[in-house]
C-alpha cells in the first residue's frame, strides 16, 4: 500500500488534471496504522522488507509536507500511527464526533 501511495501522489503531483487531493478511508476508519503483523512475521523472515516499508512511508510522509497541491483529509473512525502521518500535512482535515487521532512518533498539535 505504501508503495501504491508513493506512485499516487507522484502522478498526481506532475498531472495538469489533478487540481485536489482528497483522502478518505475505506471502512470503519480513515486509517489504524501500520500492519504490525507484517512487521513481526517478516521481521524475523526478511531484514530487507520492513526497512523498505518504513523508509518508504518516512519519505511519503515529508514528501506530503512540501506536495504542490492541496490535499483534504476526509476523517473518521480511527486515525492512527501511520494514518495521522498522511493526515497532518493536509491544509484542510474535516473529522467527524467519532474521530480519534494519534500517533507515537508526531505531535499532532
Amino acid at each position: 500500500m505504501v508503495r501504491r501511495l508513493c506512485d499516487l501522489y507522484e502522478s498526481w503531483e506532475t498531472s495538469n488534471e489533478v487540481k485536489l487531493i482528497i483522502l478518505k478511508g475505506a471502512g470503519r476508519a480513515f486509517c489504524a496504522g501500520g500492519d504490525l503483523r507484517l512487521f513481526y512475521k517478516h521481521g524475523k523472515q526478511d531484514e530487507g522488507l520492513c526497512p523498505e516499508v518504513v523508509y518508504r512511508k518516512f519519505w511519503l510522509d515529508v514528501h506530503l509536507h512540501t506536495y504542490k497541491k492541496p490535499m483534504v483529509a476526509l476523517l473518521h473512525g480511527l486515525v492512527m500511527g501511520g494514518g495521522a502521518g498522511l493526515m497532518i500535512p493536509c491544509r484542510f482535515k474535516i473529522a467527524t464526533e467519532e474521530t480519534v487521532s494519534g500517533s507515537n512518533i508526531v505531535h499532532l498539535f
